[in-house]
């Protein structure tokens, strides 16, 4: 359906329209998704990967492509796997993010500390931690870690903040194309940024969305991101970049606006014994979901709703 007009050593590169390109992670050092837009006289790059040198690789994919080097960066929010590669483009470059968000990036990159070889202690301990675990909730939250580590020990790697923030809605023109941006106060977190396209056909929506993975609820509050998807259900839009795993259209929109419910509901019934809640205790649609963030949501969950009163997935 989608042109494939690149497989790099991170991701697969597809023509989802005549000026959407989306990048695909292949690779788990990325970690997640990344694409742009091509607006003819500058491109617009939604976010910039975990990895520096799949950052590399899109950056050239871009030039090689779009023959431009008038770069905008959207980070589609403060989670570091969407934003480390900011560092391998040029030092004017306008990065954007949502006046909500910009505090989150600004603490995240203060706590960070940034030294050749810093993390090779931490890698060679999570390398051999990883050979004796059998708990698969733990293998998956120490490869997490380890990834994490690898990519803040690239030598060239570098914190960069955005530059410019927006509170509510910001449009980018270009001479072939434009491109509408819209800030979520609350849904994965607080702050992302949706970029629509001009004809509304395709959509970048970070982490709103995971495919085929659990997504990750513990940043946000997971009642306004169903609204949110409800809003996109309803919407206009075709086709969806996600934060996380393939181009997808509405369909799975539904199965994670149902996830969510799901999950939601099974920790609600389990509240007292939710620590030995397991993947597979969720229905069998799910058992072939990726990643960490089962568990993470399971512990984030137990605490949302012993907080909680009574609640409306309809209403809220």
């Amino acid at each position: 359906m989608f042109k494939h007009v690149l497989a790099s050593n991170y991701f697969n590169l597809y023509r989802v329209t005549e000026n959407v390109y989306a990048a695909i992670k292949t690779n788990d050092l990325c970690m997640g998704n990344a694409g742009f837009i091509n607006l003819g006289d500058k491109v617009v790059v939604f976010d910039t990967f975990l990895s520096i040198e799949a950052a590399k690789e899109l950056k050239q994919a871009i030039i090689n492509i779009t023959n431009c080097t008038n770069f905008i960066i959207i980070n589609s929010h403060s989670h570091i796997d969407h934003y480390l590669g900011n560092c391998v483009f040029p030092d004017q470059t306008t990065i954007i993010s949502s006046e909500i968000a910009y505090p989150k990036f600004i603490e995240n990159n203060e706590e960070i500390k940034l030294e050749e070889n810093l993390y090779d202690k931490e890698i060679r301990d999570l390398d051999d931690k990883l050979n004796t675990l059998t708990n698969r909730d733990d293998i998956l939250d120490t490869n997490n870690f380890l990834i994490i580590y690898k990519n803040l020990n690239h030598p060239e790697c570098k914190l960069i903040n955005p530059n410019v923030t927006f509170k509510d809605n910001l449009s980018i023109h270009g001479s072939l194309d434009s491109i509408d941006l819209r800030v979520i106060p609350t849904a994965h977190s607080h702050g992302d940024i949706i970029a629509t396209t001009l004809d509304k056909s395709v959509a970048f929506v970070g982490d709103l969305l995971f495919i085929d993975e659990h997504p990750y609820l513990g940043a946000g509050d997971p009642i306004k991101l169903i609204k949110e998807l409800r809003t996109l259900l309803h919407s206009e839009i075709k086709h969806f970049i996600p934060g996380h795993g393939p181009i997808c259209s509405k369909e799975q929109i539904s199965e994670q606006i149902e996830y969510i419910e799901t999950i939601i509901t099974l920790v609600k019934e389990n509240l007292k014994d939710s620590d030995n809640l397991k993947a597979s205790d969720l229905p069998s649609k799910y058992h072939h979901y990726k990643g960490p963030c089962f568990r993470w949501n399971i512990n984030f969950l137990t605490d949302y709703l012993k907080e909680s009163k009574e609640i409306d997935f309809d209403s809220k």
